[in-house]
Parts: structure tokens; C-alpha cells; sequence
């Protein structure tokens, strides 16, 4: 697009305009921000963002000259970029320019509470986990960066590859059972699966900062820092229904947790808490009618040690095989008639 202005030009010592002349100089080009595009893997209920279901982030950005001396000007702070009919666009007040040979970085965030620092980059971005047992698209966090160099026209828009900062999990119950194979009558049943201590608030270091290495992850502790994540019953791979039934569970098949559920990255050493209810079940038939008879309850409880990194899914598997150790039979004696020769006499 393209402004047209009105030039006067002087000739020789005359000191007004002897002829007004139209001259076109080209607007500079406003920075504008391409599609983004988030890595992701799905698998049952999966509330973190995609490249599909991203509408919005906050862009951050600052802009330094080629001459001597040049110094870091912000020119984005927290600005909303959303998308509409496939185009990413911000507001017009907050709209910034090219500028050829200058340098530009970037960043944008989704879900985080920034702390910038002099350059206008973001130097932390803190997280709350929320408490509700449904995710939602709003409990992931996404981070990108990206930079330039400004040209006199034909610029590039501005691309973003986010990357999650959060750890992402799940539960997958196998039923590894191989006896029994005629009839197949044991199932396990899984419902309520948590992890009992999950930090809820922590703070991403996107700047070094004293002994906090760029890139990593300090979660918030002391009272009240940690909070139950519910991952739901277990229940078929490919079901997606919320709030979906416990699945029973046969033998040499599996089911998987109805949600999957984000983390804030951390190491616990020997303190990961997860429990569950465990019911095993003897399968009855009779007729068409297929019913499920309860014969063990456990309250599964369980402390490992586990690292959950940014970016990275992880999928805890338990398998349970046989319930016990199985039935067997023996013959002791078989007891000798009484008497043990001859008989009673009855008399006719």
C-alpha cells in the first residue's frame, strides 16, 4: 500500500514553489506475525494446544540499529495477536515497522505471567496450575522466539514455532493376565487415578538468572504447594467422552486414563504419589446377559521417583497379571470305609 505525497521542490535562489510536482514514496511495511505452529500428539481426552486450536498469544519484541552505538528498543510489550479467517493480526494502535538493516527479536507467549527485562524480552513466565479436573486449553503453556533483519520491502511475516513448557501425562492399564485363556473370566477395573502432590505454581526461567540456568523450570513449594491431578477412570483408548466409565479390563488388552493432564516440570526423588482404585472382577454369563462380579477392591497407592522435562508426554503404565497365586489341588487320603473290612450287618 502506498501513500501519495505532495513535494515542493525549489529551483535555484527562488524560495517558493515555481511547480508543484507528485511524487509516490512507498509506506513502510508493517511487522505482521504467519501462522503458528505448535507440536503436539493426541491420545483420549487432551486439553493442550495444537496448531489448529491456537487463536491468540502475546507477542513481545524489541528492535536495534546497524550504526555505531545503536541500543535495544522495545516496541512490543504483551501485545494480543489473534487470528481471524486464517490471518494473525493485532490492533492498530500497537502496530510497529520494518526498519531495513535493524535487527528484531520476538517472542511470544500463551498462558503465562511475564516479567520482561530491559531489552523487553520476557525474562520469567510464572504458572498456576488450575484446580478444576477437566482440562482445558487454557492449562497449557507455549513459549516461542524468533528474529530478523528488517529489508526495505518484501518482508517476511514473522513465524512462530511454539514449543510446550509444561510436561504432559497419562495412565495406561494393562491386563497381562496368561493363564485362564479358555474362559477368560478376570478383568481389572481402574477409576479415580490421581497424582496426589502435583506442584500448582512455578516459574520458567527464559533468561538466566543467577543460579537458574536459561530454560529451566523452579516450581513454587512450601505449605499448601501442591494440588491433586485427576486423571479420571480408566477406560477405551479412542473414547473421548468426559467423565467416561471405568472399562473392564480383559485379558491381553488395555485401557487408558480419560484425561491427560499437564505438569509443571520438576524431579521428584521418591515422592511422586499416585493412587487409584483397583477392582478385580470375575465376568458371570448367563444367557445373553454378561455382568461383572466384584471380587477384590485395592486402594492402589504408590510414591516413585520421576523428572518430568518440558515438552516431553509421558505414560505410566500398571499391569496386573494374575490376582494371585493360582488354585491348586491335592489329594491327602481317601478315608477307608467304616468299618474297614466287611460291614455293618443289617438285618432283613
Amino acid at each position: 500500500m502506498k501513500k501519495t505525497l505532495l513535494i515542493c521542490l525549489a529551483a535555484s535562489a527562488m524560495v517558493s514553489c515555481s511547480q508543484d510536482e507528485v511524487m509516490e514514496v512507498a509506506q513502510k511495511e508493517a511487522i505482521s506475525f504467519k501462522d503458528a505452529f505448535v507440536e503436539n500428539a493426541t491420545r483420549a481426552i487432551d486439553g493442550t494446544l495444537n496448531t489448529d486450536k491456537l487463536v491468540s498469544f502475546q507477542v513481545y519484541g524489541n528492535t536495534k540499529g546497524d550504526e555505531a552505538n545503536a541500543v535495544v528498543v522495545p516496541i512490543f510489550n504483551d501485545v494480543t495477536v489473534t487470528k481471524a479467517n486464517n490471518i494473525w493480526d493485532y490492533e492498530d494502535q500497537y502496530i510497529q515497522y520494518w526498519i531495513k538493516d535493524n535487527t528484531y527479536n520476538f517472542a511470544a507467549v500463551v498462558n503465562g505471567t511475564v516479567a520482561t527485562t530491559a531489552d523487553g524480552l520476557p525474562a520469567t513466565i510464572t504458572y498456576n496450575a488450575p484446580t478444576a479436573d477437566i482440562p482445558a486449553t487454557t492449562d497449557d503453556l507455549l513459549y516461542a522466539t524468533a528474529s530478523a533483519t528488517g529489508k526495505e520491502s518484501k518482508n517476511d511475516l514473522v513465524a512462530f514455532t511454539f514449543n510446550h513448557l509444561l510436561a504432559k501425562a497419562m495412565f495406561t492399564v494393562k491386563n497381562t493376565m496368561a493363564s485362564n485363556t479358555a474362559n477368560a473370566i478376570y478383568f481389572y477395573r481402574v477409576s479415580n487415578v490421581k497424582i496426589t502432590n502435583a506442584y500448582k505454581a512455578g516459574t520458567y526461567y527464559a533468561k538466566a538468572s543467577g543460579e537458574n540456568a536459561e530454560g529451566s523450570w523452579v516450581p513454587t513449594t512450601g505449605e499448601n504447594s501442591t494440588l491433586n491431578v485427576n486423571f479420571g477412570n480408566v477406560c477405551a483408548t479412542d473414547n473421548t467422552a468426559e467423565n467416561a466409565a471405568a472399562l473392564e479390563i480383559g485379558m491381553a488388552s488395555e485401557g487408558t486414563s480419560n484425561y491427560q493432564r499437564v505438569l509443571i516440570p520438576a524431579a521428584y526423588n521418591n515422592n511422586l504419589n499416585i493412587t487409584c482404585t483397583i477392582e478385580t472382577l470375575i465376568k458371570q454369563v448367563e444367557g445373553e446377559n454378561v455382568t461383572y462380579a466384584v471380587i477384590d477392591t485395592e486402594a492402589y497407592n504408590k510414591t516413585i521417583s520421576h523428572t518430568f522435562v518440558a515438552g516431553h508426554a509421558y505414560n505410566f503404565v500398571i499391569s496386573r497379571g494374575n490376582p494371585g497365586e493360582p488354585i491348586q489341588f491335592t489329594v491327602t487320603e481317601v478315608n477307608e470305609w467304616d468299618p474297614a473290612t466287611g460291614g455293618t450287618d443289617v438285618n432283613m
